[in-house]
């Protein structure tokens, strides 16, 4: 465990609301954490409605925990978040050259997981005004390039907003708010409308490996190089949070290589043996 987090107000919807603002602004940089996570669970009704029990997150979330296939206020907040970064880094950029700078309405598309939404966004007196089909919103921000949170206030309605803004290769984002985790790429239109038009890399084929489904130990491998498997055959045992987890083949075959041996310590998605 990392941390443990307590939220408290006058009343349940009043302690949820601050729980929610803590975990937006919760930052947790090289270890894996589940702090998106429990910003969905703070964010569904059920859980605002104390409606649990012990099946809350095999019901709530059957397909694991996704990003929303939907448009989602979460995501109108970070599309005004990636916007708003990508003109303050450019702002940045010209900062030595007055001439170049951007202070017009600018128009722009923002890729959030592909999909692409046009928008436009200006100087105001009190900010900057984000304008699309989707959302129009004025805000203010003393965010600067590199640093992981971005508040956001809304002038009137004096309120912050924390948006958990990553910088990636490429000129791109990684945004979560509100349990909800996106990638993002603010481009020109058109610069957007050609990368749309790129054919999409295939992810590798991992059918025939072995992956550790988390960090763990390699206590045992039952196979040898060589040796005949069937569907649901066993094959390593990896010790994870005080427990045993015996991961068995998928599919009959035969153990062309292993990859990893007792008393490793596995990474996440490590290739622990390979089938043929």
């Amino acid at each position: 465990m990392i941390a443990k987090l307590i939220a408290y107000g006058a009343d349940r919807n009043q302690a949820i609301e601050r729980l929610r603002g803590a975990l937006d602004g919760f930052y947790i940089s090289g270890v894996r954490h589940n702090v998106a996570f429990l910003g969905a669970i703070a964010e569904s009704q059920r859980f605002v409605d104390g409606a649990l029990s012990t099946d809350f997150i095999s019901e709530e979330f059957p397909n694991g925990f996704t990003a929303p296939a939907e448009l989602v206020l979460a995501d109108k907040i970070m599309l005004v978040g990636a916007a708003l970064a990508e003109r303050r880094l450019r702002e940045r950029e010209v900062v030595d050259d007055p001439r170049l700078a951007v202070w017009h309405q600018e128009a722009l598309t923002v890729l959030l997981d592909g999909r692409a939404y046009p928008l436009s966004i200006h100087k105001t007196p009190l900010g900057y005004a984000v304008e699309s089909r989707v959302i129009n919103w004025e805000v203010a921000s003393d965010w600067q390039p590199g640093e992981p949170l971005l508040q956001l206030r809304t002038p009137a309605e004096d309120g912050v907003t924390i948006v958990q803004i990553e910088m990636l290769r490429g000129r791109a984002f990684r945004l979560v708010h509100g349990g909800v985790v996106r990638h993002a790429q603010v481009l020109s239109p058109r610069a957007a409308e050609l990368l749309m038009m790129m054919p999409e890399k295939q992810p590798a084929d991992t059918s025939r490996l072995v992956l550790s489904p988390m960090p763990g130990l390699l206590t045992a491998i039952v196979v040898e190089a060589g040796q005949e498997v069937k569907a649901g055959e066993p094959l390593v045992v990896v010790e994870a949070m005080k427990m045993e987890n015996v991961l068995r083949a998928e599919r009959d075959g035969r153990v062309a290589k292993l990859r990893a041996k007792p008393g490793d310590s596995l990474a996440v998605d490590q290739v622990i043996l390979e089938l043929e």
